[in-house]
């Protein structure tokens, strides 16, 4: 059994601390470094997918527009002037309770 002193002894274990200390400051680094490079590419992903969805939703709102104008056009065909801008805002409130009531329906089944 050999004779280790007291002082070789602190030597040793300050090494050690010393060895483990720079491994875990390099692990965290490379973790740090991974999440910003995460974090870097969920921010770019999500950015063009609210752009799209942007652009989708000006483009529906674009769509029921004409699509209401035509109908509205048509409306004058059948109907008396004054009543077709009415029936025109009729359909469009349609239109509105039927997104309303679809989106209603999927955030009461998202708990389910």
């Amino acid at each position: 059994m050999s004779k280790v002193s007291i002082s070789e002894f602190v030597i040793a274990v300050f090494d050690l601390v010393e060895a483990e200390g720079r491994t875990l400051k390099d692990s965290a680094t490379v973790f740090i470094e991974n999440q910003q490079v995460s974090f870097k590419k969920t921010i770019a992903k999500s950015s063009q997918i609210v752009g799209l969805t942007f652009i989708a939703i000006v483009c529906v709102l674009a769509a029921v527009v004409f699509f209401v104008f035509g109908c509205y056009k048509i409306f004058l065909i059948f109907l008396p002037a004054f009543i077709a801008p009415f029936a025109a805002s009729l359909l469009l409130l349609a239109i509105a309770g039927i997104f309303s009531y679809f989106a209603l329906h999927k955030v009461n089944n998202a708990d389910k």
